[in-house]
């Protein structure tokens, strides 16, 4: 469940296990999460006061993740399972994700 996604990704992050809540703010943008979308797209934007999961910035792919939000806008039900190939990395990731 997309809000599920997100809720377990604020705990993770609150708790500072970065990679995990990462994991699951792209899990919960696959599944069609404005606000996991957000999060991610400010990571990778490097917004001051907005956590980076220690990800390197990457902004192509944080203004791909940006053009989703209207979409899910006109359709909420709208899912993104192949979200790595409609905005794929740029930028070589930690964690040996990219």
């Amino acid at each position: 469940h997309r809000e599920a996604a997100f809720e377990l990704a604020l705990h993770y992050k609150v708790d500072k296990d970065f990679e995990k809540a990462y994991q699951l703010y792209r899990k919960g943008a696959m599944l069609g999460s404005k606000s996991c979308i957000n999060a991610l797209r400010r990571a990778y934007a490097h917004q001051p006061k907005h956590q980076t999961f220690g990800l390197n910035e990457d902004i192509d792919r944080a203004i791909c993740l940006e053009r989703l939000i209207p979409k899910l806008r006109e359709n909420p039900d709208l899912t993104f399972p192949d979200l790595d190939t409609r905005c794929p990395a740029n930028v070589k990731q930690p964690w040996g994700r990219d």
